[in-house]
């Protein structure tokens, strides 16, 4: 057996392993999306899934003042009412922290938090005694919208820190503060007993595949308009038309 006929299964594996690296932000989408698409359909053909009662009960139990204190103010803060002033706070900022385009993207990713609040099942939303209560359609039932915002709209500003901001500390603790409010949003839509288990986690595969499309279209698409549309792109980033052959 000669030299290379040995080492082409190694080549192979190099191949597709950098293939897939190339693709990770398609193939993590795409996995996402299939998870989610799974879990909305169990959801419309199941009353409740196994186990979601019990956790439900035993997150409520076991939250503590604080815990419930906390995730009444997660609820306001995500609330139809707050959370657009929540966003037009945010827009300007991080336009004065890391640019028009930021805040540009920023936009986007809101308009695309607020299109993606949809009831996907008009599932009703637990009892005070965590039996399955009335449909709420429009404002609960599956997916949680609360969650799905919350990855969007305070994920994508993690984003913009850590790809913009200077490696400080500062930056560190406003990344983690952001993906801390993400995580705390689930458990807390539990306490308030406002949706079931497998509401919170649609809402979080859905979130997470709509965060990771926007930041693939915020890495890309200054790239694609640049040689195509130079005035957008001046529009959108404040800076020159880029001149011919010249890298946006």
């Amino acid at each position: 057996m000669t030299s290379d006929s040995r080492r082409w299964p190694r080549k192979v594996v190099l191949a597709v392993a950098r293939r897939g690296w190339e693709q990770r932000w398609a193939i993590s989408v795409a996995v996402l999306a299939a998870l989610a698409v799974a879990l909305t359909v169990t959801v419309r053909n199941t009353d409740l899934l196994p186990g979601e009662r019990s956790v439900s009960r035993w997150m409520f139990e076991h939250a503590g003042g604080a815990g419930k204190d906390v995730s009444a103010v997660l609820d306001v803060a995500m609330s139809k009412e707050v959370a657009p002033v929540m966003l037009a706070v945010l827009i300007p900022l991080v336009w004065w922290a890391w640019g028009r385009y930021a805040a540009f993207a920023l936009v986007l990713a809101g308009l695309i938090a607020a299109l993606s609040l949809i009831d996907l099942a008009s599932r009703p939303v637990p009892t005070d005694e965590f039996a399955l209560g009335g449909s709420a359609d429009g404002v609960a039932g599956y997916p949680s919208g609360h969650v799905i915002y919350a990855v969007i709209v305070l994920g994508f500003p993690a984003f913009l820190a850590s790809r913009y901001g200077a490696p400080t500390r500062t930056r560190t603790a406003l990344v983690w503060a952001l993906v801390t409010l993400v995580v705390l949003m689930g458990p807390s839509r539990l306490v308030e007993q406002a949706h079931w288990p497998a509401d919170v986690i649609g809402g979080y595969l859905i979130g997470l595949a709509l965060l990771l499309g926007t930041i693939w279209l915020h890495n890309h698409t200054l790239s694609w308009i640049g040689p195509r549309f130079p005035r957008l792109h001046s529009l959108l980033t404040g800076d020159p038309p880029p001149r011919p052959g010249e890298a946006p």
